[in-house]
């Protein structure tokens, strides 16, 4: 059984081959040489647990130091089937080895510090379902959807729904085929489900939407093919666009697609897959990441031109997993004949943090951080927002002179800029369901005065962002953090 990590997207490699891993892999030493299961912290990504077949260990510095994890019994540790849940706690789903061992119909566990708590539905002593997934609204925190899989009657899973927080779950009833991931949308015109669906071949593959009226298949468009692919993806710009591939990659390609309208069509993008590997990254709303003639390679227009990132981490043709971190910053992947578990840094970020947020109703402090280059010449600067409130408005701000101003204008956070200031209203966006929002900011006409004016050389800019914000139900305003970015040539 493969997990589906919330916040990230395991996937397999097949039939890769390269040269030494590449220099931008980064090993990371694993507890044992036989890693089993994977997951990294979508709040942290130094933050990775693993279990060797045996144990369960976790590291929280990037693999420098590695301690065993405890299950709910003093004697126990869990057993592969686990994830994080996006805020960063460990999720134990019903099984684990050792005294006392797990029952028929165990529930999930979640980490609170030290201790266990039992989370989601509940099942009888004599059920055989094994929880295999947990996914949680991005907008709706208190949306949660937990899909399970019956061990002794493969494939006639369950998907347990609660609107409340998990203080009651709905039984949606029998599932269609063991599911490889799930996925709720929470469209304009309400939440769904997406269910990709795997069975023992690629004949049973396929995509699932299910509204209030019951599950109906959402690729109508698209060939029933024997070999159509499982590589599957979201964007946060648009949470009903994703991307698909129909074809035999093992054939030659696939012909990689894309729906805008939650699956009920799809268009050609004109490219191919050459395989089943395909990540999007919900920070990067048309970037996209795929394994083609032996290299990695991404896309920034969502999959109609494509640039090589790196070569695979080792030598030689194997099954490898990927996961890629909650803030789409690092791509983890392992094997159980590999000698380490591999990091590789795709969207190295710029510039340094300065001044600090304020809490705001999302519950966590707004985040300002940069990717591109600090070279003047190539004016490639993207600003990304995030953990701020759904829904509401915000633009960027810049100066030159650092400063600190709580509260101005009423405001719940601080201005950490002074002196002459720039306002990017041209840029105004929305945060849309997942409290994000981005731009590409031009060097060339810094809004600073009436006319924009060039950045030079040397000069230090520094960027916030300011947001609508609630908070008690009070309507205001509030501030990111603030990031320093120093031009070169």
């Amino acid at each position: 059984m493969r997990l589906r990590s919330l916040g990230f997207l395991p996937l397999t490699l097949a039939a890769l081959s390269g040269a030494a891993h590449s220099q931008n892999w980064v090993p990371i030493q694993p507890p044992s040489a036989s890693d089993f299961s994977v997951v990294v912290d979508p709040t942290n990504p130094d933050h990775v647990v693993a279990f060797d077949g045996t144990v369960t260990k976790e590291t929280v510095d990037g693999g420098v130091t590695w301690n065993p994890v405890q299950g709910p019994g003093a004697g126990t540790t869990p057993a592969g089937q686990f994830t994080f849940d996006d805020e960063g706690s460990l999720m134990l789903l019903g099984r684990w080895v050792g005294t006392p061992p797990h029952t028929n119909g165990a529930r999930v566990q979640v980490r609170n510090g030290t201790t266990w708590q039992p989370f989601g539905p509940s099942f009888s002593n004599s059920s055989a379902e094994f929880v295999q997934q947990v996914v949680r609204g991005a907008s709706n925190r208190d949306l949660w959807a937990v899909d399970t899989y019956q061990a002794f009657d493969f494939g006639a899973g369950r998907i347990y729904l609660s609107d409340d927080g998990g203080v009651t779950w709905t039984d949606t009833g029998p599932a269609i085929q063991y599911a490889e991931e799930l996925h709720i949308v929470e469209a304009q015109a309400g939440p769904y489900l997406v269910r990709v669906s795997n069975g023992s071949d690629k004949a049973n593959s396929r995509r699932y939407v299910q509204r209030s009226s019951g599950w109906s298949r959402i690729d109508q468009t698209l060939a029933t093919a024997l070999d159509e692919t499982l590589a599957f993806g979201f964007h946060a710009g648009n949470p009903e666009s994703m991307w698909t591939a129909v074809g035999d990659p093992s054939l030659g390609s696939a012909s990689l697609l894309r729906s805008n309208d939650g699956g009920a069509t799809f268009g050609p993008t004109g490219s191919s897959l050459q395989n089943e590997i395909l990540v999007a990254n919900r920070y990067r709303p048309e970037w996209l990441l795929r394994f083609d003639s032996g290299q990695f390679e991404t896309s920034t227009d969502g999959g109609v031109t494509w640039s090589f990132v790196a070569d695979p981490p080792v030598a030689g043709t194997f099954s490898g997993r990927l996961v890629l971190t909650g803030d789409g910053r690092y791509l983890y992947s392992w094997h159980p004949n590999w000698p380490s578990i591999f990091r590789l840094d795709l969207t190295p970020f710029i510039g340094a943090e300065e001044c600090s947020a304020e809490p705001n109703a999302s519950g966590e402090r707004g985040r300002i951080r940069a990717l591109g280059s600090l070279s003047l010449a190539e004016n490639a600067i993207d600003l990304f927002v995030d953990r701020i409130p759904a829904g509401e408005f915000g633009f960027f701000v810049t100066g030159q002179t650092p400063g600190f101003v709580a509260n101005p204008g009423g405001s719940y956070g601080n201005l950490c800029l002074s002196g002459t200031i720039g306002r990017y209203v041209h840029l105004i966006q929305n945060s849309g369901a997942y409290g994000t929002f981005q731009g590409r900011i031009d060097l060339g006409a810094m809004p600073v005065t009436v006319t924009p004016v060039p950045a030079q050389v040397g000069e230090t800019w520094r960027f916030q962002a300011w947001f609508r914000d609630q908070i008690g139900g009070v309507q205001g305003s509030n501030f990111t953090n603030a990031i320093a970015l120093t031009l070169v040539q």
